[in-house]
């Protein structure tokens, strides 16, 4: 599937598209026109993984991500 920049002309970190579309979906789902968004549980979890890649790579070593609650 390919994906197409749906506010095309603005230069947008990934971050900031990810962004832009999660509250734009979030708009449609309150008023009833979509579906939920993404679980922001989900999204969390997709955080630490990503968090968990990059201190792999900076300390040349395994680490773990655990159940226990972030905050």
């Amino acid at each position: 599937m390919l994906w197409r920049n749906p506010w095309p002309g603005g230069h947008w970190s990934d971050d900031q598209h990810a962004t832009a579309q999660m509250l734009h979906g979030m708009a449609d789902w309150v008023e009833g026109a979509g579906p939920q968004p993404y679980p922001l549980r989900e999204a969390l979890e997709d955080a630490a993984v990503g968090f968990a890649v990059e201190r792999s790579a900076a300390e040349d070593r395994p680490v773990e991500i655990t159940d226990q609650p972030w905050w």
